[in-house]
């Protein structure tokens, strides 16, 4: 029930695990009663985190649409045309990383108890109780922000902040805000510590029938489970923020909404840092991170109901309710340093609640998810040269934590409660294995000679098909470039619209582009508004795979046990090609933005045969 998140790729993990699982065990009558400890101890070395040491720039048409000359026309723009004119909205600068070390402690007690309640009916209960201290950090490497007073806090034992001597920019330090963890009171670790982890378990299994028609079992449990607080996610980036050195500095146009006289590109390749965008050598509107203080280890409640029964001997069937409910889960790295209520014709940063910050990435533990899933199995155990197997889930997951970042609106995350991310409605997996049953030992042509047996005997087949429907997709909108000041964000959904009019189901021809979903379904909303669509209401394509393997196995009669296998592997053995998911972004053209001409359509896609031949020797 525990899933640890290592950090970031390229980082070296060192993670001792000290198992003291089931060190107490006593037998009492028909109680069976077990308890232990789990011990983890975790450190990661980040070698070269932070941002691009060369630079950025960001470009969004806002010059080629003639947004700086008043009383002139303007037009849609174009990103690139910036880019070849050397005139960008936006960039960024990185400076050199420092080495960051994270370590923590994980403590999980337990006690469980197997009680037989009568011959037919076995009850399991437990406890479980887990902490986990917060990240520490080697030279105290790592500021947080204070929303509060609206500082940078710095993990020092003192009234005063002063220039940490390991890893900080003096530039950085004289910028900024600052307050130290003593000034408000707190200790260096600043995290405050998740300390009522509680994790109940219980559960039966109860026989309701035996006899000749076979064994009916029906089977339930409740259990609450706590996730690890990982490091990349979390804390960590809390590294990036200044005075240390892996913190960018981000330079913005002041391009106003409507100029009263010609503006000029304020940020351009022969001058990309203009320094009346920047304090000193420090970035005037900094990206800042954000770790919520009080975050909580995420908690999921599960429980299940399974109905299992076997029949002649090699059959099974199973039917089970699984349903599951989260609570903190991780928003990662939202910004929430944007208004609940746009402001038209005002640059973005204007709008910015907490001043200088640009975005405030923020890591919270406020998320929640909700599943339920039906599941059904058929199952043929090995015998008679055959085994098979046959799953079906019926899947409907919500939530409103996207995979990465936070509801559109953070202040009003349920407005994103939809379906989940990667998520299928419907999957279907079968496998199979089948031995032919001709040549010796087999039910037909036992008797024939070796050289006949050495061509029809030994044949195997078998296969995987899989079968899913499409995961949940949401519709943006493109920010036409004569707008300043629109944050964007999903789009509106035309009341009374065919999601689907149009949609080309059948078709594969990706070179002219599959019509998917129906783009005149979807609109940008008014300007300086938040869309209404829902978040993830599309779904795309399904999912069609057959793997099939068919193998020869040769018995070496000079060689006892000796024998030589061929095979051939078909993977996607049906050669059929899966679409992609469509493109989602819509145009705002009501508004003067460019049209385009991909909304809906799907242009890609996987699937192709492949071969794999191989031999195998036995012995």
């Amino acid at each position: 029930g525990m899933v640890h998140d290592y950090g970031s790729v390229g980082a070296h993990i060192s993670a001792p695990t000290w198992n003291l699982t089931d060190n107490v065990s006593h037998v009492h009558g028909r109680h069976t009663i077990k308890g232990g400890v789990d011990i983890s101890r975790f450190r990661v070395w980040d070698q070269a985190s932070g941002n691009t040491p060369l630079g950025t720039f960001n470009f969004t048409g806002q010059w080629t649409a003639g947004r700086g000359w008043p009383g002139t026309p303007t037009s849609p723009g174009n990103a690139f045309a910036d880019y070849l004119l050397g005139v960008a909205s936006g960039s960024q600068t990185g400076l050199p990383a420092v080495s960051e070390v994270k370590g923590d402690w994980n403590l999980e007690f337990y006690a469980q108890d197997s009680w037989q309640a009568t011959p037919r009916l076995t009850v399991y209960y437990g406890l479980r109780y887990m902490y986990q201290t917060p990240w520490t950090f080697r030279d105290n490497l790592r500021t947080t922000l204070d929303l509060r007073n609206n500082k940078l806090v710095l993990p020092q034992d003192s009234a005063t902040p002063t220039l940490p001597p390991y890893g900080a920019s003096a530039a950085l330090f004289a910028a900024y805000p600052y307050e130290t963890t003593q000034s408000i009171g707190l200790s260096r670790q600043y995290i405050e510590p998740d300390k009522n982890n509680w994790a109940p378990r219980a559960g039966f299994v109860y026989r309701l029938s035996q006899g000749s028609a076979g064994t009916t079992v029906v089977r339930a449990g409740y259990g609450v489970y706590y996730n690890v607080i990982p490091a990349s996610r979390g804390p960590a980036i809390e590294a990036g923020n200044p005075p240390w050195g892996n913190t960018g500095q981000t330079y913005s146009s002041q391009l106003p909404g409507t100029p009263s006289s010609p503006f000029l590109p304020d940020i351009t390749f022969q001058n990309p840092f203009p320094s009346s965008l920047s304090t000193g050598s420090a970035a005037k509107n900094p990206g800042v991170f954000l770790l919520q203080r009080d975050f909580k280890n995420a908690v999921t409640q599960q429980w299940s109901l399974t109905l299992e029964h076997q029949f002649i001997n090699d059959w099974m069937v199973r039917s089970s309710y699984v349903g599951s409910q989260a609570h903190h889960v991780m928003w990662a790295q939202g910004d929430i340093n944007r208004p609940l209520v746009q402001i038209p014709n005002t640059p973005l940063q204007n709008q910015r609640p907490w001043q200088p910050w640009g975005t405030i990435a923020a890591s919270r533990s406020g998320g929640k998810q909700n599943l339920e899933q039906l599941q059904l199995e058929l199952t043929k155990r090995f015998s008679h040269s055959v085994m098979a197997q046959v799953q079906y889930s019926w899947t409907r997951s919500l939530d409103n934590a996207p995979w990465d970042g936070a509801p559109q609106i953070w202040q009003s995350p349920n407005l994103d409660y939809g379906n989940t991310e990667r998520v299928r409605r419907h999957y279907l997996v079968a496998n199979f294995v089948y031995e032919l049953p001709f040549g010796k030992g087999r039910h037909w042509l036992s008797s024939v000679p070796r050289g006949v047996d050495a061509v029809v005997g030994g044949w195997q087949v078998s296969g995987i098909a899989t079968y899913g429907t499409g995961t949940p997709l949401s519709v943006p909108f493109t920010v036409p470039a004569s707008y300043v000041g629109w944050w964007g964000g999903r789009a509106d959904v035309v009341a009374g619209a065919d999601l689907y009019a149009g949609k080309q189901s059948g078709s594969h021809d990706i070179g002219k582009g599959v019509q998917w979903f129906n783009p005149a379904a979807f609109t940008a909303p008014q300007p300086w508004t938040w869309g209404n669509a829902a978040r993830n209401m599309l779904w795309g394509p399904g999912l069609v795979n057959w793997d099939i393997s068919v193998a020869k196995e040769f018995r070496l009669p000079k060689l006892e046990g000796h024998r030589l296998q061929l095979r051939g592997d078909f993977l996607d053995a049906f050669n059929h090609f899966n679409l992609g998911n469509p493109s989602t972004t819509v145009a705002a053209t009501q508004y003067g933005g460019a049209p385009i001409t991909t909304t809906g359509k799907i242009f890609g896609g996987s699937g192709s045969r492949v071969v794999q031949l191989g031999a195998r020797y036995l012995f």
